[in-house]
């Protein structure tokens, strides 16, 4: 097997193979969502305010979340 090869252990290999294909289309799409109305603030919205303007158009979302969605695109106020 691989794993022997490359001199990790079984579990490491499945749990990388795991995650390179958990790809969730509605992360993606709130990606975007976060990135356009950062963008729209001139880049000075954090994720509180990206969250109140989320809940505006009807997307409810934690504040968490979107503070790890604006880290996972580089995004800083």
């Amino acid at each position: 097997m691989a794993c022997n090869a490359l001199s990790i252990s079984h579990s490491a290999y499945y749990a990388a193979r795991k995650q390179q294909r958990d790809i969730d289309p509605e992360q993606l799409a709130l990606r975007a969502k976060v990135r356009h109305l950062f963008g729209q603030s001139r880049g000075a919205a954090g994720s509180r305010t990206l969250v109140a303007m989320l809940a505006h158009e009807g997307i409810a979302v934690g504040r968490y979340k979107v503070r790890r969605l604006m880290k996972a695109a580089t995004l800083t106020s």
